[in-house]
């Protein structure tokens, strides 16, 4: 049996066990779309509430993936697509912030299918036959070892201990590890170790943190889940977007400013939960604003420079929380630009994108990754 028919044929498989929530039960469709639907919707309740961390997420994506796939052999992506959508709306309109789970059970039995799902899929691969050591994610890709897989397993059972879906996920994991022994055994690889790799490089990264390390947690505090909002165009910025357990003058978005040369003044953006924002300068500028169409729309404040000569010093501009909040506040169609007066020099130069275009930033996309990164936490 292929991967994708192994894969499937667990799933099968579940379907014919106890359903992990009555709201599964009333989806009387084949299992794999009922992941499919579960993951499209529990990934649009995220972007409302956080009932995910990053790890989770992740899998919960790569479930969504792989059903899309398989489901490709008998259904038009098109259609798949759609119905992605239409869930993803239904979670969207019903989710306006976080529910109360004794008053929305219905609701919440979706998340808890997709997430459940998820976890046994970073669990699974400890329940393999002994004699696998490791494995990795694809031929020469990440490798897990089996340590590694009983840490990563011990953590999501911990999480369920006492709860009544207990049963349902060990049945979960033991379906999901009869799949994947045998492309361990027989490869060395199987793709459906990619969520817990996942797991692997968070590990990694908060190793690497405390060995002092510049990462993005020594940035952004212990973050709980990312999220990168992609460039539409190549003019425009990407935002990578972080929810952490922070103040709110902790950073919680960020994106680069560029110049056409590699010695240019460029510069990372910081925007804070409150709304103020920071731009570390690398070399010397006299001044920055943000303009919208040719219209100056927030100026930011120089509050210290060092180093000399506008290549080999740095600054450090400032932007408060009322002029943050007024930028995410503009409409949606509003277009970001940030211009720059280089070193005893009065004309005004526009920061380019990563393509070597005068960049900027969507406004929409600014108050997306806003929204998404203070969204409400779920209370358990």
């Amino acid at each position: 049996m292929t991967r994708k028919t192994i894969f499937i044929a667990a799933l099968g498989a579940l379907a014919a066990a106890a359903s992990v929530s009555a709201a599964a039960a009333q989806d009387q469709t084949e299992p794999s779309l009922q992941v499919f639907r579960s993951s499209a919707y529990t990934l649009a309740v995220d972007d409302k509430c956080q009932v995910m961390n990053h790890v989770t997420r992740e899998a919960v994506d790569y479930l969504k993936t792989t059903m899309r796939g398989h489901l490709a052999t008998r259904y038009a992506i098109a259609d798949l697509d759609k119905e992605a959508e239409r869930v993803a709306a239904v979670a969207t309109e019903g989710w306006d912030g976080c529910l109360d789970r004794a008053s929305h059970a219905g609701e919440w039995g979706y998340v808890d299918h997709a997430i459940l799902y998820a976890n046994a899929l970073i669990a699974a691969p400890a329940s393999m036959p002994d004699t696998v050591e490791q494995c990795a994610t694809a031929n020469g890709g990440i490798t897990v070892t089996r340590a590694e897989m009983e840490t990563a397993a011990a953590e999501v059972t911990a999480r369920y201990e006492g709860k009544a879906s207990k049963a349902t996920l060990d049945q979960v994991i033991e379906v999901f590890a009869n799949s994947l022994g045998p492309q361990c055994v027989g490869q060395g690889f199987t793709r459906d170790l990619t969520p817990l790799a996942t797991w692997r490089t968070q590990q990694k990264l908060e190793s690497d943190t405390a060995a002092g390390q510049k990462t993005s947690i020594a940035t952004f505090g212990n973050w709980t889940s990312y999220r990168y909002f992609a460039f539409e165009t190549t003019a425009e910025y990407a935002v990578s977007a972080y929810r952490a357990e922070t103040g709110p003058a902790a950073p919680l978005l960020s994106f680069r400013l560029r110049t056409p040369i590699a010695t240019g003044p460029s510069g990372d953006v910081l925007f804070r939960r409150d709304g103020s924002a920071i731009v570390n300068v690398g070399g010397i500028i006299d001044a920055l604003e943000v303009r919208n169409r040719g219209e100056t729309v927030a100026v930011f404040e120089r509050t210290s420079v060092s180093g000399e000569g506008a290549f080999r010093g740095a600054s450090v501009f400032e932007l408060d929380a009322a002029s943050g909040q007024a930028l995410l506040a503009l409409p949606e169609d509003a277009s970001l630009a940030f211009v720059y007066q280089p070193k005893d020099d009065e004309r005004w130069m526009q920061y380019e994108s990563g393509y070597d275009q005068a960049g900027y930033l969507p406004a929409s996309r600014l108050q997306a990754a806003y929204a998404w990164a203070t969204a409400p936490v779920a209370m358990e």
